[in-house]
């Protein structure tokens, strides 16, 4: 599958998702951010768990112990390196899905 096709793909079924999902009672759906996540995971963790209505396992602690781990700095990093011409190419292909998603292209 080519690159271009590949990412319409992906994009294409993010929108659907996301619309069907805000479609959704709010019981039924629940919507993370990654950068949320990344940046406090034991609060957004507990979050989902919560919306999941209490769900419990042993594994728990050692979930969060993992998202402690992750690598806040590389957040935004690519925004750094990013071109005018990409930025073009992000909005005409995926602008629609970023505003969906609550994010702004520069």
């Amino acid at each position: 599958m080519s690159t271009k096709l590949n990412r319409y793909s992906n994009q294409t079924y993010a929108e659907a998702g996301t619309r069907f999902g805000k479609s959704l009672a709010p019981e039924s759906y629940y919507e993370v951010r990654y950068e949320d996540l990344i940046f406090h995971p034991k609060s957004v963790t507990r979050q989902i768990f919560d919306f999941l209505e209490g769900f419990k396992s042993t594994e728990v602690d050692s979930f969060f112990e993992s998202l402690s781990q992750a690598k806040t700095q590389l957040v935004g990093k690519g925004r750094n390196k990013t071109t005018a011409d990409d930025l073009a190419v992000a909005r005409r292909e995926s602008g629609e899905l970023f505003k969906l998603l609550g994010y702004e292209i520069p």
